[in-house]
Formats: C-alpha cells, sequence, structure tokens
C-alpha cells in the first residue's frame, strides 16, 4: 500500500568530506578550536572528543593566562600537544574510512540458502581479519592521548602500541591520569581546580617533606594547587610512582619517587617557565 505525502524542501546542502588538520592552532591571540582546528571523517567517532579533548586542554591554560599565574610558554604548549593528537585521529579516521570504501561487497550477501550463509561468513572472516573491529573499539584513541610538550616532564617510559590490544591506562607523563574506584567516588574526580600532587602509599619522610616544599613553590607562584595523599597498592599500582603531579586537565604533567632539589623550577616548568 503506498501513500502519498506532500513534502515542502525548506533547504538542503551538500555536505564534504575532508580530512584536514589546520597548519598552526595559534597565532598571537588568535587559537583554533574544535572543526576550525581539525576536520575528520566520521568513521569511528573521533571529531567530537578530538575538540572537546583541545577544549580541555587550552580551556585552564586560558583560565591560568587570565589568572596571571601561566608562563610565557604556556599557551604555545596547547598547539604543542594538541596537534599531534588531531593528525594522529585523522590518520585512525582516514584508516576507517579506506577500509570502508575499498570493502567489495559480493552479490550474493542477501540470499537465503546454504550459499548465502556461505558468503556472509566468508564475509564476517574477511571483516575480521582487515581489523575493522578498530572502527568500534578504539578505546586507545578516545582514552589514549599522551601530550609531548616544554610542560611535560618526560621520564621515559615509552609509548603504548597503538591498538585494541595494545593500550591500557598509564600514569606516565602527558598521560590521561588513570581511573582507580575510591570505594563511591573516583581519582579523577579530584582533578580540575589546579594541580594536584597526588601521594601514594610507600612515599617515604623524604618524599613528604618535599611535596610540602612543592606546595610552598606552588603557593609562592600563586599556582592552585592541593595534595591528594591517596592510601592503597590498587592507587600506587595505576600511578606507578609515590609521587605524581596532575594538571587541571586531569593529565599528568610530572612523576617521581622525590621532588627534585628545585622545587620552584619544576613549578615554572609546567606552569610555562617563569616570567
Amino acid at each position: 500500500m503506498s501513500v502519498d505525502t506532500s513534502l515542502e524542501v525548506l533547504s538542503d546542502n551538500l555536505w564534504h568530506l575532508t580530512h584536514r588538520v589546520a597548519e598552526r592552532l595559534r597565532s598571537g591571540r588568535v587559537l583554533l578550536l574544535g572543526g576550525a582546528a581539525h576536520t575528520l571523517s566520521p568513521s569511528g567517532g573521533f571529531g567530537m572528543n578530538t575538540g572537546i579533548a583541545a577544549a580541555a586542554n587550552l580551556g585552564w591554560k586560558l583560565a591560568a593566562a587570565l589568572a596571571g599565574w601561566a608562563g610565557p610558554d604556556l599557551m604555545d604548549s596547547y598547539a604543542a600537544e594538541c596537534g599531534p593528537i588531531a593528525v594522529r585521529s585523522l590518520e585512525e579516521a582516514n584508516r576507517n574510512l579506506r577500509r570502508t570504501l575499498d570493502r567489495s561487497l559480493p552479490p550474493e550477501l542477501d540470499h537465503d540458502g546454504v550459499d548465502g550463509r556461505a558468503v556472509r561468513a566468508a564475509m564476517a572472516r574477511r571483516l575480521e581479519q582487515s581489523g575493522v573491529d578498530r572502527e568500534f573499539r578504539s578505546v586507545w584513541v578516545h582514552l589514549g592521548t599522551r601530550y609531548r610538550s616544554t610542560v611535560v616532564v618526560d621520564d621515559g617510559t615509552p609509548e603504548s602500541p597503538p591498538g585494541p590490544d595494545g593500550w591500557s591506562p598509564s600514569a606516565a607523563p602527558g598521560c590521561r591520569a588513570p581511573h582507580v574506584d575510591l570505594g563511591g567516588s573516583s581519582t579523577i574526580d579530584l582533578f580540575g581546580a589546579g594541580y594536584r600532587l597526588v601521594v601514594c602509599d610507600g612515599a617515604g619522610p623524604g618524599a613528604l617533606a618535599g611535596a610540602e616544599e612543592l606546595a610552598a613553590a606552588f603557593a609562592e607562584r600563586a599556582v592552585p594547587f592541593q595534595l591528594a595523599p591517596l592510601p592503597g597498592q590498587r592507587v600506587r599500582d595505576a600511578y606507578g610512582a609515590p609521587l605524581v603531579l596532575v594538571r587541571p586537565d586531569g593529565h599528568v604533567a610530572w612523576r617521581a619517587a622525590s621532588v627534585p632539589d628545585d622545587p620552584g623550577a619544576l613549578v615554572d616548568t609546567v606552569r610555562g617557565g617563569a616570567w
């Protein structure tokens, strides 16, 4: 049965697939974010998440600049950190897109009977062998962001291999600080209003004294900071060091067994330098 339905077209537009990342994310006081900074294929759903992560990255740095405690290089770290992540997301989206566009569909795919079932089984095997699950199980893209810049103190931890089976949460500098269940709350609930120094079990008297000196160095520079003592072996295992400094965007800026001899120099590094 067919029914005639009157339609009124109000407008129509052409959508053009583009894979682009801006050559620069900053020019003086102008900073690019979201779709102005990168456009990706929807294959994998990375575009919005890439933009949201960049907004979190840029937001706290703008707040620091407005509050007066950002160092001279903090704003430049936005492009240094988020530009490569946008390129990584674009490359993964393009890989997913090419896998789809290059796929051939046999005409018997929807046939009934034994022949149709055999064709569908063979197609399923080819999909699995092509790595199609990367498009739908890509947590390492969404949560595995690791920033590299002058405001992150590298501790030599190697990169995790990309892919569904090659990534696990890490507190290596630059990575998103891992979630650990604290019994009704999460470690990530602690982050967002300034720097937090996670003090894990196993931090000796020297590390604790250094933590207090680090707190004083942050206070001297009017940089928001709090100590976050977190007992429990699970936290220590997840964070990988007695002392872990987490930025306002929830990414690790530094970690070690003890505070360096010059805590002020560390503070200046993670805030973008001293004036």
